[in-house]
């Protein structure tokens, strides 16, 4: 596929998804750092996050999870991110790397699959791995 194609119907052809990916991820992080409420801009009440196994739905439990998490202080270390279109109004984002927290560092592992609904990119499910 050519990534500078804008042509067809498909919303991923008509933008540059790896840096529209690149972006999310960027802000993504910053607001669970920050545990800014800017998050709640891109999780909907359909929006899943697994994480130990457990599936949390929606705003409210996504992101008191991230927040609570963030309350003590967290920063991150990308080590490796990737980015494909999937399908029209689909991106899957990949990235690895490290969550600092209390000075000690666990692996991190987290998937975002992002979907065009509405005029907006919203996140419509994820999976978090925190390896301690």
């Amino acid at each position: 596929m050519n990534m500078t194609d804008i042509s067809g119907k498909n919303i991923v052809n008509k933008i540059n998804f790896q840096m529209l990916a690149k972006e999310f991820s960027e802000f993504f992080f910053v607001c669970w750092k920050d545990s800014k409420i800017e998050i709640s801009n891109v999780i909907e009440d359909y929006t899943r996050l697994k994480y130990k196994n457990i599936i949390y739905k929606g705003k409210l439990e996504i992101i008191t999870l991230l927040f609570s998490m963030a309350s003590e202080g967290i920063e991150f270390e990308i080590i490796d991110f990737d980015s494909m279109e999937s399908g029209s109004r689909r991106i899957d984002i990949m990235i690895t790397g490290n969550l600092i927290s209390k000075n000690i560092k666990h692996r991190l592992s987290i998937y975002f699959l992002l979907t065009y609904q509405n005029e907006s990119w919203k996140l419509q499910n994820s999976i978090l791995n925190i390896l301690i």
